[in-house]
């Protein structure tokens, strides 16, 4: 389970990176970009190890997804899943919330935190029974 993954440093190639992220909820655009140059230098940002996404997905495990359709991150996300299908892999699985923010799962008692963590628990034990 990848709960809010960044699955691409290249934030502003997505709609909804340029809609939401001046909304600020949880985390605005300097935080971002803190975080960003915090953890690679600008050149790197597309090299797969940074931004998955652009690697060599094949055999990539099941992969659950969790992400609110108000996280900036939200649209890089199910880009992410249909490249995860795309190079042929069987068990992607996005789990969206409409209306939450980044970590939304995090906030006890604030959100419905319990439905993503429900869905892993879910995702987890159907993926170790076909496992077997």
């Amino acid at each position: 389970m990848t709960l809010a993954p960044v699955c691409d440093f290249n934030f502003e190639r997505y709609e909804s990176w340029n809609r939401l992220v001046p909304k600020g909820i949880v985390y605005d655009a300097a935080f971002a970009g803190f975080l960003r140059g915090a953890y690679v230098r600008y050149e790197d940002w597309s090299h797969p190890h940074v931004s998955p996404i652009y690697g060599d997905l094949r055999g990539y495990p099941p992969a659950l997804l969790v992400v609110g359709t108000a996280d900036p991150i939200v649209d890089s996300v199910h880009t992410f899943a249909e490249k995860l299908r795309d190079a042929g892999n069987e068990r992607v699985e996005l789990f969206v919330r409409e209306g939450m923010p980044h970590g939304f799962y995090f906030f006890p008692g604030l959100f419905k935190e319990e439905e993503a963590y429900d869905a892993d628990k879910k995702f987890l034990g159907e993926t170790l029974l076909a496992a077997r």
